[in-house]
């Protein structure tokens, strides 16, 4: 017998190819109420997972504390390429528009990996972004911006405030426009661990397709967002990955021991691009460690060189 969730997520993909009066119907089974969703002022190290061989918007992904990113499992069986930041909003006519080029980053098809087993209550993926040549690595995981981990469950007798915040897909007026709006917008609710503690987080929030992926978090005292679950599903309540599940820990704990690049890799590569940027302010200390070589180009440019992973980074990197 097919379970809820599994149903749950047989629906949500179906809706995907749902023409746009279906999909208007549909939106209320994970609207929860009056559409609580509004444009979010904070700027949090949140993306929209896009797909450039079809020209769509597919989920959401975040920043995690080891510098990988994370969204909902079924999100990879979607097919996405690129992480972009700093989305704006779609055209009238519904087509969804990309930032700048200093905002869209090609997500590294060797670095993804996940876990999908509903009835064990795991949909989450990890996955590692390539620097692009505007500037380089997302300035979040250079500047501190990742998204922290909840460390204990909020208890189901006693439900947290929380928000969602992500892509979903949008069909009231903006700008006189109803549309596929897909602007990182985040909605408040309620929301609790499971009576396992340790697989499912369940909200109130206002999502739809394309929220999948999408932290669930609640902010510490020090105003600080906290993520308790990776959103997968919609039905009031809406379904969510655990951050606590062993498994998700598990891989989050193991990702730079599998052939991924690790985090003090990148955090070489964080100095090495800072430094190509502002070589005055931040001279090339550990540049010529072996794993990382800066060479000239000409005037003005640099190349970062990575002989261990045998690619090179940072090409034309213009030095401010």
């Amino acid at each position: 017998m097919i379970s809820r969730f599994a149903r749950l997520c047989v629906c949500a993909l179906a809706l995907c190819a749902l023409p746009l009066a279906s999909q208007d119907r549909a939106r209320f089974f994970s609207i929860c109420g009056i559409d609580q969703r509004a444009p979010m002022e904070r700027k949090l190290a949140i993306g929209r997972l896009y797909s450039t061989t079809r020209g769509l918007p597919v989920c959401t992904a975040w920043l995690a504390p080891n510098g990988v990113f994370v969204t909902a499992g079924h999100c990879v069986a979607l097919g996405f390429d690129e992480l972009d930041f700093d989305v704006p909003q779609s055209s009238c006519d519904g087509s969804p528009r990309r930032p700048g080029p200093w905002s869209r980053f090609q997500v590294d098809p060797e670095s993804v990996v996940s876990g999908l087993e509903l009835e064990d209550g795991q949909d989450w993926a990890l996955f590692r972004v390539l620097p692009n040549a505007a500037i380089g690595l997302p300035r979040y995981m250079s500047e501190g911006g990742a998204l922290e981990l909840a460390r204990s469950p909020v208890d189901r007798n006693q439900p947290r405030p929380i928000f969602v915040a992500g892509f979903g897909d949008d069909y009231r007026e903006h700008d006189g426009c109803f549309h596929h709006n897909r602007i990182l917008q985040s909605a408040p609710a309620t929301g609790q661990n499971g009576a396992d503690e340790r697989d499912w987080f369940y909200h109130g929030a206002d999502t739809h397709i394309g929220n999948s992926g999408s932290p669930v978090f609640s902010y510490d005292a020090g105003g600080h967002p906290v993520v308790h679950g990776i959103h997968r599903g919609g039905n009031c309540p809406n379904v969510s990955t655990a951050v606590l599940h062993p498994e998700f820990v598990r891989a989050l704990r193991e990702y730079g021991q599998t052939g991924t690049r690790d985090l003090a890799f990148e955090r070489t590569v964080y100095a090495a691009a800072r430094a190509l940027r502002r070589p005055a302010r931040y001279p090339a200390v550990g540049l010529q460690s072996g794993l990382v070589g800066l060479k000239p180009v000409r005037a003005g440019f640099a190349r970062l060189q990575i002989p261990e992973h045998g690619s090179e980074l940072f090409e034309r990197q213009e030095v401010q």
